[in-house]
């Protein structure tokens, strides 16, 4: 669904779920292509997610932000720090705020993309494939696919995923996990640095790629059938966004 809404600037909202109320933030320009659920971690906290969601709002693409934890401290009797790796809570989570948003008057009908890392990687791709379709792409970073399982296999929603040169455990996860996709991928690979939220060149590039991607994702759906076509893209510090996805033309407004 598109056309013209509101401007919403950062506007805070509450999501039920179930055992707790997750805390969220809704940015959206006035016309509207799609909408970006962005799952925030401990390592992007050190990062102002905001920035993220203000630029893809320049692109028509709605933003909704939050943490899956937030506010579940010893929830199911587990200590926090285990939370990170509890996949059923943060799945169940992440499905109530699909339901949220399937309720929601200015949101219905909306393609929805999802940008995670880490744990939050896993439960965005558990929920892809539990919910193909209602889960249009993923951009997942410094991911952990592996905790996803068997549900690998049944994610049909193209993946860009992206991680740094040098973060030689992330990669390695990556290459024993993604034999098991059956749908569309590009593995984006940013040359010469680790984590990518311990870098603000990085983190600033990562944004870049992160609203190309997805503007390219909302306009121009893929087709059904899953085909991996160029997986891996090099990206050089001077490499610029419509370049490192291979598009040529203007996408941005």
């Amino acid at each position: 669904m598109n056309g013209k809404h509101p401007v919403i600037d950062n506007q805070p909202v509450i999501i039920p779920a179930k055992t707790c109320s997750l805390q969220a933030r809704l940015s959206a320009p006035a016309q509207l292509d799609s909408l970006a659920l962005i799952l925030e971690s401990a390592s992007t906290k050190r990062r102002d997610i905001r920035h993220l969601g203000q630029a893809l709002n320049r692109f028509g693409i709605a933003s909704l932000s939050l943490d899956l934890l937030e506010g579940c401290d010893a929830d199911n009797g587990i200590s926090p720090a285990w939370q990170h790796f509890n996949l059923p809570l943060l799945s169940n989570r992440l499905r109530h705020v699909i339901d949220w948003i399937e309720e929601e008057p200015s949101l219905t009908g909306l393609p929805i993309a999802i940008v995670a890392s880490e744990s939050a990687a896993a439960a965005a791709l558990v929920c892809a494939a539990r919910q193909p379709h209602r889960i249009q792409s993923l951009f997942l970073y410094d991911s952990r696919p592996d905790l996803a399982g068997s549900h690998l296999a049944r994610v049909r929603a193209p993946i860009l995923f992206a991680q740094g040169e040098n973060d030689h455990a992330t990669r390695h996860t990556l290459q024993r996990t993604i034999s098991r996709l059956e749908c569309s991928f590009r593995n984006a690979i940013f040359a010469g640095t680790g984590r990518l939220t311990s870098s603000k060149m990085a983190w600033q590039a990562l944004m870049e790629l992160a609203c190309n991607w997805l503007s390219v994702q909302s306009r121009h759906p893929p087709p059904p059938a899953p085909v991996c076509r160029n997986p891996l893209i090099m990206l050089g510090p001077q490499t610029s966004a419509r370049e490192k996805l291979g598009y040529s033309g203007d996408i941005a407004r």
